[in-house]
């Protein structure tokens, strides 16, 4: 694909000049990055608040509860890759599904 994108401009370029070259050669970049960046998925690990500890010393009664509480409350998402419109719209997918299961759970 990005062959094809180089021949595009080399004969944009060679027909209708430089600054239509780059133009065309902008829009092709931005199409091969949108196609390529929407086949990863955006989402590199899931993290319940169990999984993450944190650096904070605190008395072993506070961390048991913590520990509960974070397990039951809290889930963390580790991005991977660019944030753009499409990889937006599968991480807004996927907050809403957790937030009405919560809302069907509670």
């Amino acid at each position: 694909l990005e062959y094809a994108a180089v021949w595009v401009i080399v004969i944009i370029n060679a027909v209708f000049g430089l600054l239509p070259a780059v133009g065309v050669g902008i829009v092709l970049a931005t199409i091969i990055f949108a196609i390529q960046y929407s086949a990863t998925p955006p989402f590199k690990a899931k993290l319940h608040g169990a999984d993450y500890e944190t650096s904070v010393i605190r008395p072993p009664a506070e961390s048991a509860q913590l520990d509960h509480m974070s397990n039951m409350q809290t889930l963390i998402y580790r991005l991977q890759g660019f944030v753009y419109f499409g990889s937006a719209s599968a991480i807004h997918d996927a907050v809403s599904e957790i937030a009405a299961k919560k809302r069907q759970g509670s």
